[in-house]
């Protein structure tokens, strides 16, 4: 007599579908959890690379700050450092010059944030006209920055600090600050805090860094 095989039962199918089912849904999310861990990491490394740009953009300007008033589009006479509302002017050396164009070493460069964008822009001369447009370096999702100077009384928002500078008077060489402190906040939360000393360069004479183009 031969034996019958039974075939699964309706009750049986529906279980393994289900258990199918179950295991592709668990899958499905598991893949997409990690595709979106790898971009998550990803982001935030490259967050990370342009953050460290920034502080390099930072750092190379502040430690060859020199006291070099300049004149704005206006031809009104503006401080070598200058800081409100965490905008921070400044004049700085060390410009490299690798095509040997007839231009000054020194550069004119402004801090900013707007909009959630940090800005770094420059000047390709320091004593400026009308025309003059800076170029623009930007760094976005930046929730907040403060920028303070440390002088004689202290850490202050304001530069140069009132007794010491007087606007529209011309060859003046106002003490700089002593050192930099530069606050960043990323809109995720994270917040970074640095220091840069200020460097005691001998005075540029308003003659250096004329509008050479």
């Amino acid at each position: 007599m031969k034996k019958r095989f039974a075939g699964f039962t309706l009750i049986e199918v529906l279980i393994v579908l289900a258990i199918l089912g179950f295991v592709s849904i668990v899958s499905t999310r598991m893949v997409e959890s990690g595709i979106r861990l790898q971009n998550s990491i990803s982001n935030h490394a490259d967050k990370i690379e342009k953050l460290a740009r920034v502080w390099l953009w930072i750092e190379g300007d502040l430690s060859q700050i020199v006291n070099r008033p300049i004149r704005d589009e206006l031809g009104e006479s503006a401080p070598a450092l200058s800081l409100n509302n965490s905008q921070l002017s400044f004049t700085r050396a060390g410009w490299k010059n690798p095509l040997a164009e007839e231009r000054s070493q020194l550069q004119r460069i402004q801090y900013s944030i707007s909009n959630e964008t940090f800005y770094r822009r420059y000047w390709r001369i320091l004593d400026r006209d009308q025309d003059s447009v800076p170029s623009v370096q930007v760094f976005n999702d930046v929730e907040t920055l403060l920028i303070e100077v440390l002088g004689e009384k202290g850490w202050v928002k304001v530069w140069p600090e009132e007794d010491n500078y007087l606007p529209g008077v011309t060859d003046q060489s106002e003490p700089l600050p002593i050192a930099v402190k530069v606050h960043i906040s990323m809109k995720e939360g994270e917040s970074f805090e640095r220091i840069f000393e200020v460097p005691t360069f001998p005075h540029e004479s308003n003659d250096s860094g004329s509008n050479n183009g």
